[in-house]
């Protein structure tokens, strides 16, 4: 995907094979480094001036594991 001038390459990891409604945003990786995620939301947030200061070549991967109980 091109997305600001960046080809942009997301892949999920699922490896528990969860189905929709039954998963969450474990965690998040821009080029092999992890990037925060929002406290309760389990959102990432991918600023803009954070993208342009990337390579060319951006390579997210988002896992995903099941929910918390809380």
């Amino acid at each position: 995907t091109l997305f600001a001038g960046k080809t942009i390459e997301v892949s999920f990891e699922n490896a528990a094979r969860l189905e929709y409604g039954h998963y969450c945003v474990e965690d998040v990786t821009i080029n092999g480094k992890k990037l925060p995620l929002g406290a309760r939301s389990g959102r990432a947030v991918i600023q803009r001036d954070m993208l342009a200061a990337l390579p060319q070549q951006v390579y997210i991967t988002v896992r995903l594991a099941g929910h918390q109980r809380e």
